[in-house]
């Protein structure tokens, strides 16, 4: 499942990015990238961090939305793009959209 940040805040990019590359223990594999937007190669242009998601179980998460809106509740900018879907940055949201579309790749 790929999650998708576009953000201004050059230091939570990074930082999510460090975090999720140094093998943080979710319960499930996640991996990130970070590049420039399409919107530019300015300085104001935002950055868009991807991270790619495959989660075992619910515990998995609900680690992961703890983490992930931890990082994004204090950014009112922030837009979260799950499977090219905006969704609001609000735990119970990203939960149920994030539960809801494992469900439908479980056969």
């Amino acid at each position: 499942m790929e999650i998708s940040l576009v953000t201004h805040n050059l230091n939570l990019a990074a930082e999510m990015y460090n975090e999720v590359n140094q093998k943080r223990k979710f319960g499930a594999e996640v991996n990130a990238k970070v590049g420039r937007s399409l919107a530019g190669d300015s300085v104001e242009a935002p950055l868009i961090t991807q991270l790619i998601l495959s989660v075992s179980s619910e515990v998995a998460i609900g680690l992961f939305v703890n983490w992930l809106y931890d990082r994004l509740k204090a950014d009112k900018k922030a837009i979260l793009t799950i499977e090219r879907t905006e969704i609001e940055i609000d735990k119970g949201e990203i939960t149920r959209i994030l539960t809801e579309r494992l469900e439908k790749r479980v056969p």
